[in-house]
């Protein structure tokens, strides 16, 4: 068990029990994501890198347990129910266009910002190594949503692209208010949780912010999602 004072291994369980639930969703988004490609036509080449990140969620999920388990504490598997899709045609295409642009075009990227700012403050062996794993398959799952959007895209006109900004926007903001950290006002506390993987708000929310400049913007400039600029 990791060595830590009962209140932060409480707090830092908590941190990861929430990552876990987050880890959770994103498996079985990855899952059902799989058979709507599958639906779509997508070639076998990105139909395997779908199911790459499925087993890579699963593996979060795994790794979010064992920190909590190793906390101390007992990790809850949250039941995540699989997104409700379209049949078919281009009402499919679109959700799978949505969920791929905006959940990991965006989100998994901005992701890996805030993934490295807290492995940068966390000193746990343990948790270091877990947030090691899940921020470089984060990396990976980005660039899948990138080429497996551009394939969903590829016949779209540039007006119906930049129609997707607003749940980019929102994807943006979703992972701002989940990726906060933990918030205590006595700095010893704060630099004692943050080596167990739970920072105080700033560190992880400046990561987030980062990302968006560095590679999400980019990413959706590639993908012709950003919103034309008045002269």
């Amino acid at each position: 068990m990791i060595v830590a004072a009962a209140h932060h291994r409480r707090v830092a369980a908590d941190a990861w029990q929430r990552l876990l639930g987050q880890e959770e969703r994103s498996r079985v988004h990855a899952a059902r994501l799989v058979e709507d490609l599958d639906r779509l036509g997508a070639p076998a080449s990105l139909l395997a890198a779908a199911r790459q990140v499925a087993t890579d969620e699963a593996r979060h999920v795994e790794l979010c347990a064992g920190v909590v388990s190793a906390l101390g504490h007992a990790a809850e598997l949250p039941r995540v129910d699989a997104p409700v899709m379209p049949s078919e045609g281009e009402d499919l295409e679109q959700a799978v266009a949505e969920l791929l642009v905006a959940g990991f075009a965006v989100a998994e990227t901005m992701s890996v910002g805030g993934f490295v700012a807290v492995r940068r403050e966390a000193t746990e062996p343990l948790v270091h190594a877990a947030l090691t794993q899940i921020a470089r398959e984060e990396v990976r799952h980005g660039a899948f949503g990138e080429a497996a959007s551009a394939w969903v895209l590829r016949g779209w006109t540039p007006a119906r692209r930049r129609a997707l900004w607003p749940a980019c926007v929102a994807a943006m903001e979703s992972v701002e208010r989940r990726g906060g950290g933990t918030c205590d006002g006595h700095a010893p506390t704060v630099s004692e949780l943050a080596a167990l993987g739970a920072p105080s708000a700033g560190v992880g929310g400046a990561g987030l912010l980062r990302a968006i400049s560095r590679w999400v913007l980019p990413r959706l400039a590639r993908l012709g999602v950003l919103p034309e600029v008045e002269a």
